[in-house]
This record gives structure tokens, sequence and C-alpha cells, in this order.
């Protein structure tokens, strides 16, 4: 299925927008005509696995992120509100904050996110950002304003943080930036009105190769932007990502996506990767769809399901957030049927155990 490449600048006609540089190309997805499957094989090169514990009395609920140091892992449990540390082979090192009152405790956990030498921990209801060392160690508390909202957060070398608030107030989903003593600075851009959004734990904000630039990717618009710390005053438009059906802008003024009667489709994942852009598609008749385009070829497959052809990996995961370039990580916890394990897994399998995959594209 050949992708059109159509490079040009769109006019979002539904949007207004602020201090942004629109440069950016188009790609549109054909989502008319989807395959069954597609076999893993033809875009990942190999399978690294991880098995992880924790101690008792923790145990594992719903894993949704995986972020990764040079030595190091942290694995987010948004059920439970949990983070906590591991060697990068599996063995336990700690937990990072913990629920409570008091001071560098969470009543609830909202993100997580790296800095240079420290880790995040917001509490959105209480507006607050703990501040921890990797070992757990509690360093400060940030505490925000009350209309300080966001979707997704990271922090920058300058000390300031990245926002997307992608829901929002009425009227005030924006992309924004929040200084060291959580004081909302600037805000980079802003839709004019409300649109049907439901929050996912993916990450819009994603790390590029560059330790002073990221990537924003706006799920209301399809726009994927660029973000460079010594130009903190816009957001540089670099492509937008549209399928051939209704996107979430076309429904402004509109709050829920139940309300939504046409033909619509809105990506809930994307791994952007050297070779290839990876995304998951929810539609407006409830069906979820993969699509993978290659940039060199500029040839995009559309399917329902990755077919996992890796001998003694019965099923793929969904995968979840992650910092790790070129890689679909994914994990399984004892809430999946012990049949979807790797065999020699299956023995070890508790409410504490986990096993993660790494799935790395081709280069």
């Amino acid at each position: 299925m050949r992708v059109q490449l159509l490079l040009l600048v769109l006019l979002v006609s539904s949007c207004s927008f602020q201090n942004n540089s629109k440069t950016g190309s188009s790609l549109l997805i054909d989502l008319s005509n989807p395959k069954e499957n597609l076999p893993i094989s033809s875009f990942i090169d190999d399978i690294e696995t991880i098995k992880f514990e924790v101690p008792e009395p923790y145990f594992f609920g719903i894993i949704t992120k995986v972020l990764f140091t040079d030595s190091t892992f942290f694995v987010v449990d948004k059920k439970q509100g949990y983070v906590y540390r591991f060697r990068q082979d599996g063995t336990f090192l700690n937990q990072v904050g913990s629920k409570g009152e008091a001071p560098g405790e969470y009543r609830a956990l909202h993100r997580f996110f790296l800095g240079k030498q420290s880790v995040f921990i917001s509490d959105i209801g209480m507006r607050k950002i703990h501040c921890y060392t990797h070992s757990g160690g509690y360093i400060q508390t940030i505490s925000a304003t009350h209309t300080s909202v966001y979707d997704d957060i990271i922090a920058l070398p300058n000390g300031k943080f990245l926002c997307h608030d992608i829901q929002g107030r009425k009227g005030e989903s924006k992309i924004w930036l929040m200084n060291e003593k959580g004081e909302e600075e600037k805000t980079l851009i802003y839709h004019d009105a409300s649109y049907p959004y439901s929050s996912t734990n993916w990450s819009t904000i994603i790390n590029t190769s560059s330790d002073d630039s990221f990537k924003v990717f706006d799920p209301i618009t399809g726009v994927f932007y660029l973000y460079e710390v010594k130009k903190e005053d816009k957001l540089v438009e670099m492509q937008h990502l549209v399928s051939d059906r209704k996107a979430l802008a076309a429904y402004k003024g509109m709050d829920n996506l139940m309300d939504i009667r046409d033909d619509s489709a809105y990506l809930s994942y994307i791994a952007d990767a050297n070779r290839y852009l990876y995304t998951m598609w929810y539609t407006s008749d409830s069906m979820a769809l993969c699509s993978l385009y290659e940039k060199d070829t500029m040839e995009s497959t559309v399917f329902y399901l990755p077919k996992i052809d890796f001998p003694g990996y019965p099923v793929c995961p969904i995968p979840i957030a992650t910092n790790l370039p070129n890689v679909l990580v994914t994990v399984l916890t004892d809430e999946y049927p012990l049949e979807y394990f790797p065999k020699q897994y299956r023995d070890s399998i508790s409410e504490r155990v986990a096993i993660m995959y790494l799935m790395n594209f081709k280069k």
C-alpha cells in the first residue's frame, strides 16, 4: 500500500495555534484495506527477554512504562501506583517514593520521568512534582499552580519542564513550559476549543538522539513537532500524520469520543524508529489497526495485529511507553494467561514476576 507523501504545509482549520513554525510535510495512511496480520520478523530483528521480580509484600498490577538508564531500568506500575528500579539483568534494587501524606510522598502516581541526575513522580491531583535520587532518596517537592494540568511531562536539561495537556480544560488544551518553581512560563501551542480524546499511558513527548531536542506528538491534529531547548520560544512542525478517515480535529467543541458517529480514527501509540514509523490507530467502529511505514521506501502496510513468528514466543503483547530508541518494549505479568508466556518461564510466573520483551527494530 503506497503512502502519499505530500510536500506541503497543512493548515488545520479547526484549530488555532500560537508560536509554532509550520515547515513540515504530510503523511497519509490509508486504513481502508488492512491485512489480517503482519509477521513481526518483517520489521523486528531480534527479541531480548528480561525476567524481573519484586520482593514481598509488593506485586505487579498493570505496567505502563519502562524507562532505561545506562545500567538500570525503572518500571511504572500504574495500577498499584508504584515505581521500581532494577539492574538490567532484572535484579531488584529499590522502590522510588511511596504513597502517603508525609514530605516526598504522593497521593496518586500520575507521571514518572527521568532527569539528568534524578527522577520525578508527579501527583497531578495535588499539583506537586516530587524529585528523588535514582536509589529512591527524597530530594525536594515542586508545587505547581492549580491551573497546571498535563497528560505528559518531561524534564529539560535547563531545569525546566515541557508539558503536554491534551484534554485540558475547555479552550486550554496546550503544549507549554513550566519553570523550575512550578510556574507556567510560556504557552507554545494551544487549541481554541475542546476536542474528544481518551487519555492513554503512552508518551506524546518523545526523546530524540539529542539531549537538547524532543519530539511532541499532538493526537488532536496528528502533528509531530520538534522542540529544541535553545529555541524555547517555539515548536517546529515536522510532519502531519493523518489517515483516510476523519481526525479528532474535525470534532471541535465535542468532549466525548462516544458521541462521534462518523467514520474516524486517531492514534493511540507511536514508535518512531530510525527506519520505521510504527503506529496503532483506534477507529470509530472500535477496531484497533496497526500501520508500519518504512521511511526509505515511503511504503506503508496496515494490519490488524502483528504476528509474532520468532520461535518460543506465543504472542506479541501490546507495546508500552519507553525511552529506548528503535525498540518496542512489551511486558507480561500474571494478568496474561499462562500460555502467553514463553515455556521456560511458565513455572516461575506469579504476581511478583514479570517478563519483558525488548523487540529491536531492523536497521
